[in-house]
C-alpha cells in the first residue's frame, strides 16, 4: 500500500516543504491504494524526511502546518 496524499483542494492544507528543509515534506493523507475523500475519520497528517520515500503519521486527523528554522520547527494548528 501507498501514502495518497491530498493536493489543495479547499478543504485540506496542501503537502509542504521549504528549500531549506532538504528532504521534509508534510501532507494530509491517508494510507491505501487511493484517497478517501468520502472517509475523513481515515485522514492523518503525514511527515517525509526523505523526499517522500517514507512517511511516518504525525498525527491523527487533518491539520494545517508550518515550517521553520531549516525543519527544527513544526508548528501544526
Amino acid at each position: 500500500m501507498n501514502l495518497e496524499i491530498y493536493s489543495s483542494n479547499g478543504r485540506f492544507a496542501p503537502p509542504y516543504s521549504q528549500e531549506s528543509n532538504i528532504g521534509m515534506i508534510i501532507g494530509v493523507g491517508n494510507i491505501g491504494y487511493e484517497l478517501e475523500r468520502s472517509r475523513p475519520d481515515r485522514i492523518n497528517t503525514y511527515l517525509s524526511r526523505d523526499g517522500g520515500i517514507n512517511w511516518n503519521e504525525v498525527k491523527k486527523g487533518a491539520f494545517i502546518y508550518e515550517m521553520g528554522d531549516h525543519g527544527g520547527l513544526i508548528v501544526m494548528a
